[in-house]
């Protein structure tokens, strides 16, 4: 066989060597794609999630069933009393800003102005009482009036 060919027929086989080993490596460390049902599951909070990963798992529900963060209807139950200032350190003043301590000790602003009855009149009593309305948490209120007592949120009282 002449050398020149034979160069030749080795510089063939070499590119295809090579070629073969690039394909085998690439097919190795290519990721695969699964291709996942597009069924939902419908999570205790109504909200769906859709199947995710390798496995076809669906994801994981929301941990909390309403956001915290937004105007929501609720009723509370506690003790009817003026709020506590979050810095004791000063001096006080004797205004009283009408509030409710519930059972694990969070406090609530309460906002009586549409309220139309004169059954809390007299104001703040320590009687236990309960409020339904709508509850606005302290996030999302634009007033400092509301900053200085410890807070979750106003509500603003429609029953008693």
């Amino acid at each position: 066989m002449d050398p020149k060919n034979s160069r030749i027929l080795l510089i063939i086989v070499l590119l295809l060597v090579a070629a073969a080993a690039f394909f085998i490596v690439r097919s190795v460390h290519a990721p695969t794609e699964v291709a996942c049902q597009t069924d939902a599951m419908v999570c205790p909070d109504g909200t769906a999630v859709g199947r995710i990963g390798p496995q076809c798992s669906f994801s994981a529900c929301p941990t909390t069933s309403t956001p915290v963060d937004v105007p929501q209807r609720v009723t509370l139950q506690g003790e009817y009393i003026c709020l506590p200032h979050k810095d004791t350190s000063g001096p006080q003043t004797e205004e009283c800003a009408a509030g409710l301590k519930t059972d694990d000790g969070s406090y609530y602003a309460l906002d009586l102005s549409v309220l139309e009855t004169d059954a809390l009149s007299g104001g703040p009593s320590r009687a236990t009482i309960t409020v339904s309305g709508i509850l606005v948490p302290i996030e999302q209120i634009s007033s400092n009036r509301w900053q200085i007592y410890p807070i979750k949120g106003v509500m603003q009282v429609t029953s008693l």
